[in-house]
């Protein structure tokens, strides 16, 4: 969430710092002296949460640190979660939340095989796929996405995640040439 810290009135305030303990250690600086100053900040769990500010002049001298105590809701369940489990010659797999992936090339472009955990989905090529039979993601609210996955070969763009768009995908998450990740 986006946190904002105030001088209360106190023109020589230049920074603020702010953490999850009594010695907080990040900072950020103001705009003006004694001017507001804001953070983006998630923190690491849900429940009840407490967050540690100091103000501090230019020569360094910080306020007494305040301790504001706020409450985290707990996140919300995936909409679709596909552990990519192998099983057998089928070609779809099981989703979580009612949306099955329907495999494409099974056999000739992807295969079962061992993986870190359990057995995985491996593609052979550019030709297999698996999709779900409609949109998952509502691009248009707040939405994440994750995957485990390994890139075999470097080239291309080979996509791990993405979404259909009309004219373009609404997203992809794929990895790079150079071997790196993209979204």
């Amino acid at each position: 969430g986006t946190f904002t810290f105030t001088a209360n009135g106190v023109g020589d305030v230049t920074r603020y710092y702010y953490g999850e303990t009594e010695q907080p250690s990040h900072s950020v600086d103001t705009t003006t002296p004694g001017g507001d100053a804001s953070v983006i900040w998630t923190p690491p769990r849900y429940g009840p949460q407490w967050l540690w500010v100091q103000s501090a002049d230019a020569a360094g001298h910080r306020s007494p640190a305040v301790k504001y105590e706020f409450w985290v809701n707990e996140g919300t369940p995936p909409v679709a979660y596909w552990p990519l489990d192998g099983y057998g010659t089928t070609s779809t797999t099981p989703g979580v939340n009612g949306h099955p992936l329907t495999i494409t090339g099974l056999g000739a472009a992807a295969t079962w095989m061992t993986g870190v955990r359990g057995d995985a989905l491996y593609f052979k090529g550019t030709s297999g796929y698996a999709a779900s039979g409609g949109q998952v993601v509502d691009t248009t609210k707040n939405f994440s996405v994750s995957a485990w996955a390994r890139v075999d070969k470097l080239g291309g763009y080979p996509s791990v995640v993405s979404v259909d768009g009309v004219h373009s995908p609404g997203f992809q998450l794929q990895a790079t040439p150079q071997g790196t990740w993209a979204f």
